[in-house]
């Protein structure tokens, strides 16, 4: 069994039950572990197949409730990732963290595969030429797939990290610029498989060739897994016409279905 964690809000719903219907299709068995962010996703997400629910008082205690007035909302909610991986893992024996604006192509086995037993597996961002410079803005990795199996001294830093500051600063990106280290300092697991996290900010200039043979579709040679609706259907990114029309297309279809 694997174990999937998110953070939502209402405004997130129709992108999560998006991922989710996904993952129906392609990830089974799982259980995804939600952290409800206010009273109406704990509502309508109660009873959803594969779908653990809790509010976020689960893990706001007082001293970090206080945060929620000092900053900004978004990076409030970044701030609260590492804390809801590291108590969901308390339970389970391994954890993956996704954006709810991600939507999966084709089973994940091959990325568990590539990872084997290490103890945490992040993906780099892999600019494409243009915004290579993007680096020193927001980090080496995107924090938007995160890969734990089991507790690790990684994780409580995370977590006393962001509770110390999650913001926008030289040097800093909200939770994410702090995966920088890990790879050199826990031996972090760099995911090589270009279909995996795969975004608007790593697919265009030419930077992949895509195929799409007997119904899968291919990042050069790696099946497509899943992909990272940044900015949902908006990119502020050129996009590839072959990922406009086998990527976006069918997302926004799926997000039409969407009953919420």
């Amino acid at each position: 069994m694997r174990h999937y964690c998110a953070l939502i809000d209402h405004g997130y719903l129709k992108y999560f039950l998006a991922l989710h219907e996904s993952m129906q299709r392609w990830c089974k068995p799982f259980t995804m572990h939600v952290l409800g962010l206010d009273e109406q996703v704990v509502h309508d997400l109660a009873g959803l197949a594969d779908v653990e629910v809790s509010p976020a008082s689960v893990i706001e205690t007082e001293a970090i409730r206080r945060l929620r007035s000092q900053r900004i909302y978004k990076h409030y909610v970044w701030t609260l990732k590492p804390l809801w991986v590291c108590h969901v893992l308390r339970e389970m024996d391994n954890i993956t963290y996704l954006d709810t604006d991600s939507y999966f192509f084709a089973s994940p086995d091959g990325l568990y595969e590539e990872i084997g037993d290490a103890s945490m597996a992040i993906t780099p961002h892999r600019f494409m030429p243009s915004r290579l410079h993007w680096v020193e803005k927001v980090g080496t990795f995107n924090a938007g797939f995160v890969y734990f199996r089991r507790r690790h001294e990684c994780l409580d830093r995370w977590c006393a990290q962001t509770l110390e500051f999650c913001g926008r600063k030289p040097g800093h990106f909200v939770d994410q610029f702090y995966l920088d280290e890990w790879p050199k300092r826990w031996k972090a697991h760099v995911v090589r498989h270009k279909g995996v996290n795969l975004a608007p900010w790593n697919q265009g200039e030419g930077q992949y060739a895509y195929t799409h043979r007997d119904g899968v579709i291919y990042v050069d040679e790696d099946p497509l897994t899943w992909y990272h609706f940044h900015y949902h259907l908006e990119p502020h990114y050129k996009l590839d016409p072959f990922v406009q029309e086998f990527l976006y297309e069918p997302y926004r279809k799926a997000l039409e279905q969407v009953k919420c």
